[in-house]
């Protein structure tokens, strides 16, 4: 029950941002979201964030000795939490939304929901440009954290039969970002 709530406020905030960015009457967006008439169009942005070369930087020379080896193993897999949990919150700052537009954070990834809006691809272009300062500055380009995103609609997030379209737009941002990551 927490997680849909989570996920409900997330879709909730980028929903009524997306209006308020586009100056739109919020009377009649109420009335065609009642109706679905504009359930196709790309309200939503689907951020997903990962850390690249988590193996190499957790399994980095020091781990292969018996002597304290747990905890350097724990110490790096913290270390990229922070990071990536920090890279969140920039995000989340650089695009002023709350922290609930944060649906997951797990394993070095995170998945944030924001309205799709020009100004929101732009400040996500400058976010990307930061990172890769910083990762080239501070691990020499070994590591790194890259940023995808996707426009999703409405009906993106509803599955009938065996059309499972949510589960076909979250492979379109996998993909994404495995393009991204070999850059």
């Amino acid at each position: 029950l927490y997680d849909h709530s989570r996920t409900a406020s997330a879709l909730a905030t980028a929903l009524w941002r997306y209006h308020a960015d586009n100056e739109s009457d919020t009377d009649m967006a109420a009335k065609a979201m009642r109706k679905r008439s504009d359930w196709d169009e790309e309200k939503f942005l689907l951020i997903q964030g990962d850390f690249f070369g988590v193996q190499s930087f957790i399994f980095a020379t020091g781990t292969d000795t018996r002597k304290r080896a747990a905890k350097l193993l724990r110490g790096r897999s913290l270390y990229v939490s922070l990071i990536t949990e920090c890279a969140a919150l920039h995000v989340l700052e650089a695009l002023d939304l709350p922290p609930t537009s944060q649906v997951t954070n797990a394993a070095g990834k995170f998945l944030i929901v924001a309205p799709n809006t020009p100004e929101v691809h732009q400040k996500l272009a400058q976010v990307q440009a930061f990172f890769d300062d910083w990762f080239l500055q501070e691990s020499y380009g070994q590591s790194g954290l890259g940023l995808a995103w996707l426009p999703a609609s409405c009906n993106d997030f509803i599955s009938s039969g065996d059309n499972n379209a949510f589960q076909a737009l979250m492979k379109k941002l996998f993909d994404a970002l495995e393009h991204k990551k070999y850059q």
